[in-house]
């Protein structure tokens, strides 16, 4: 799941976590779904995708540390909190992203949660 949050007043889409049933685990359930995301946020036009989310899973993805990118979470979402910056063909490098930058706020939703 996707929502859009913000990133400096600039919509940003934020991933919901990947979950996969259990008895699926391991079928590259979850590495398909990830990649058609990133596929279709790219197509999209999409500068970025931003999530809360294990880091050496989602890691292969592109998914770097946020703060790489210029884009800030709370503080307690240390190295979780992690982006996939994103241009014209696919996943790009940190020093190649052009998106905006600055303190991103999760959809109210998500926001909720706490």
């Amino acid at each position: 799941m996707a929502t859009w949050g913000r990133c400096g007043g600039e919509p940003v889409l934020g991933v919901g976590p990947v979950a996969v049933d259990p008895a699926k685990q391991g079928e590259g359930i979850g590495s398909r779904l990830m990649t058609a995301l990133v596929e279709r946020a790219t197509d999209a036009g999409q500068p970025a995708l931003v999530l809360l989310g294990d880091p050496e899973f989602y890691s292969r993805f592109g998914f770097v540390p946020a703060s790489r990118l210029g884009i800030a979470g709370e503080p307690e979402w240390g190295a979780f909190f992690q982006a996939v910056p994103l241009g014209d063909g696919g996943v790009v490098t940190p020093d190649e992203y052009r998106g905006p930058r600055g303190s991103y706020e999760y959809a109210e939703p998500f926001s909720r949660l706490g």
